[in-house]
């Protein structure tokens, strides 16, 4: 492991640990902002760095530029989410929200980890219910990805996947009675 790399981790667990200042052996910056590009943490950096830089350092200034995007498209993507839950609790369809949606919450702030798209598992069947309620909520139907997902962005240009099965097994008996049997759990 480089002393980049190091410092990346001794940075990531400042931004976790909030009682944690991180020690840094000769940081180059650009070089730990790389690696956290590659690994889609960047936005972990700025609660890190600010323990360390001074106030109106460059860097510090531009990361938290982009914590306070990151934060503003958490939140838009909560009120989304939000507004989908709702619609699917009225049209009583179980849905379970997957992957970052849950991951999220268990960082000190929510918008620290970056979500791409907001997946949700939603019964097999429901498919044509989803895609009425989705649009009729103004998100767009944008593609089908292998049949067992279908894709919505929103207004805002979030993306949004409706999953009905979990992976390539989400066609076999299977893997639909073990998806059925978690949805039975979803409220």
């Amino acid at each position: 492991m480089t002393v980049q790399e190091q410092n990346f981790i001794a940075l990531l667990s400042g931004a976790v640990q909030p009682g944690l200042v991180p020690v840094l052996q000769e940081p180059v910056y650009e070089e730990i902002l790389k690696i956290s590009e590659i690994h889609a943490v960047k936005s972990l950096l700025y609660p890190a760095l600010k323990k360390v830089l001074p106030m109106g350092d460059p860097l510090l200034s531009a990361l938290k530029r982009e914590s306070f995007a990151a934060a503003t498209r958490e939140s838009m993507q909560g009120k989304d989410l939000s507004k989908i839950f709702a619609a699917c609790n009225e049209a009583r369809i179980p849905v379970l929200p997957l992957k970052g949606c849950v991951i999220k919450d268990l960082y000190p702030y929510p918008e620290l980890r970056f979500m791409s798209d907001a997946d949700l598992l939603v019964p097999e069947d429901c498919g044509r219910t989803m895609r009425s309620l989705m649009e009729g909520q103004g998100f767009s139907y944008h593609k089908v990805d292998a049949g067992d997902t279908d894709v919505y962005v929103s207004p805002l240009k979030l993306n949004y996947e409706i999953h009905f099965g979990l992976g390539e097994e989400g066609f076999s008996a299977q893997s639909r009675a073990f998806t059925g049997k978690l949805l039975d759990l979803a409220h």
